[in-house]
């Protein structure tokens, strides 16, 4: 597989707003990257503020979904 572009959420993400997006694998589903979600993802968020990484990766979800973050 070869390198693959950056999704257009994340490029247009100031456009949608940081606080709006959620990234996913799409696993358990057979067309999912994984086992090599980690490293798509690093490719995908590769020059993303870890600020902005951590709320699209996570934050975002623990906010919505009213989850402990602890």
């Amino acid at each position: 597989m070869g390198r693959l572009r950056r999704p257009v959420g994340i490029q247009l993400r100031h456009r949608v707003g940081v606080d709006k997006i959620m990234w996913s694998t799409d696993f358990p589903h057979i067309v999912t990257r994984w086992p090599k979600s980690l490293e798509l993802m690093k490719e995908q968020f590769a020059g993303v503020p870890e600020n902005e990484k951590s709320k699209m990766l996570a934050g975002n979800a623990v906010k919505f979904f009213h989850l402990d973050a602890a």
